[in-house]
């Protein structure tokens, strides 16, 4: 039976996301950097995630990860634990012109209902930074990885902390953040047996700002300069790739 404090870490987002399910992507997506964000950070999974392999998706909200890499995986699992998310992403896959099928299991991140070894990649984007304690998180993820297996995550930008203050998205619904530094990841990582091996950063300037700043004005900022503000391969926001040593 779930501690107190476990049935609290994992409850309380899946009841926030069951409320915003039907607007999650729009709020995130819907406008033109929302767009372009989307089609970035898919572009960063497709080349990250080794191709043919059984991938799952962790905190899989509404699919976008698991549907785009479905078409190049052997086996692709997607979980939440939001079954409002769940539904979406499954009415997503099922729209995919992608031959491979998507598996959707409503789940705790924190107590994956899979045997040790299960996958060779494990993805997990936009969820870590719901929670003070990302532990349990990347313990279960490393025990579903086989040895040599790939762990890819997001993680905060250095200044996201500061400038939450200051620029904030208030039509984006999102549950309470937490800012986890590279430094505190690389230390997670290593208790489960887990090495850094690559990161992929993007987007020079922070979202917030260039949601406000840029986004609204296609006339002065147009489409193509605000596809190089946020697809620069030298930014504030990263994807860490980590291979699983035993």
């Amino acid at each position: 039976m779930e501690s107190p404090v476990e049935l609290t870490r994992s409850q309380v987002p899946k009841n926030h996301y069951d409320l915003i399910a039907s607007i999650y992507d729009f709020q995130r997506f819907g406008c033109r950097c929302g767009s372009i964000l989307n089609e970035v950070e898919l572009n960063i999974a497709r080349r990250l995630v080794a191709r043919d392999c059984k991938v799952l998706d962790v905190g899989t909200g509404t699919g976008r990860f698991a549907a785009t890499l479905a078409g190049a995986s052997s086996t692709t699992v997607a979980v939440d634990s939001s079954s409002r998310m769940i539904s979406i992403s499954a009415a997503r896959g099922d729209q995919s012109d992608s031959p491979r099928q998507v598996s959707y299991i409503v789940g705790d991140g924190a107590s994956l209902p899979f045997s040790a070894g299960s996958f060779d990649a494990v993805i997990s984007v936009k969820v870590l930074s719901h929670f003070s304690n990302i532990d349990p998180f990347v313990s279960e993820m490393s025990r579903v990885l086989r040895r040599r297996g790939q762990l890819i995550i997001d993680i905060s930008n250095p200044l996201a902390e500061l400038y939450r203050h200051f620029f904030r998205n208030p039509s984006v619904q999102s549950y309470e953040d937490h800012f986890h530094t590279l430094p505190e990841v690389k230390r997670v990582f290593q208790t489960n047996s887990i090495e850094i091996s690559r990161r992929v950063t993007y987007s020079v300037l922070p979202l917030s700002l260039v949601h406000f700043a840029l986004c609204p004005h296609p006339d002065v900022i147009p489409t193509n300069l605000l596809r190089s503000v946020i697809g620069t391969n030298r930014g504030l926001l990263t994807f860490v790739e980590g291979i699983k040593l035993k």
